[in-house]
């Protein structure tokens, strides 16, 4: 019996490989993350389990973050139930199949993820930067109503390019310090989130919360 269990354990994470959900990586193991400035973020949360190495030592630092797997981080950031989801797929673009399926429907449920209209997720697209401060903020249960005010007094240079539904949610995000703009005094609302700064941003969104 036991060793059924361990070829049905070693089966299924050959699957999941398969459909290349990131693997777990312990922090140990983690060879690419020593010059990375969000080290010790990423060491806390690969050990909780909120976010995953790639396999054979490597993390990618500087890779971007899909927004199917942001959902997964999320719903594991804030202990979502993923066990009940809905008769039929909220979004037109994950299906039941998908590994992410679960963490999106938990994310969505909760109010937390909307999709991008007509009624898609925006599957395979990376998490830009403006989302990532949206999703984190909401997650707070924050009112940012009203922040983007305050906008002119961060001093971004490209702060006009940062979206009207997100400039609330961006304020709010520099005023708890859970983003920070760039060395050259951008926000890059619409840039491609990384690996590395989802991680540091995710750590200090758990100690907010």
């Amino acid at each position: 019996m036991k060793h059924k269990l361990i070829v049905k354990m070693m089966t299924t994470a050959a699957l999941l490989s398969a459909c290349a959900f990131p693997a777990y990586g312990a922090p140990t193991s983690l060879k690419d993350i020593s010059n990375s400035y969000a080290k010790d973020a990423i060491l806390e949360l690969v050990d909780k389990g909120i976010i995953n190495g790639k396999g054979n030592g490597s993390f990618d630092p500087a890779g971007k973050i899909l927004r199917q797997d942001f959902a997964i981080i999320l719903a594991k950031a804030l202990s979502l139930d993923v066990t009940s989801v809905p008769p039929s797929p909220t979004f037109s673009d994950i299906p039941a199949t998908h590994y992410s399926y679960t963490f999106v429907e938990a994310a969505a449920k909760a109010g937390l993820i909307k999709g991008q209209g007509n009624g898609e997720f925006g599957f395979g697209e990376n998490l830009s930067r403006q989302d990532m401060a949206v999703l984190f903020i909401r997650a707070l249960g924050i009112d940012a109503s009203g922040k983007a005010a305050e906008l002119g007094n961060l001093n971004f240079n490209d702060a006009a390019s940062i979206s009207n539904y997100a400039k609330d949610a961006v304020a709010t995000a520099i005023e708890l310090q859970l983003i920070n703009g760039r060395t050259d005094g951008s926000f890059n609302p619409a840039g491609s989130a990384d690996r590395q700064s989802v991680a540091l941003v995710t750590s200090r969104f758990l100690k907010a919360k």
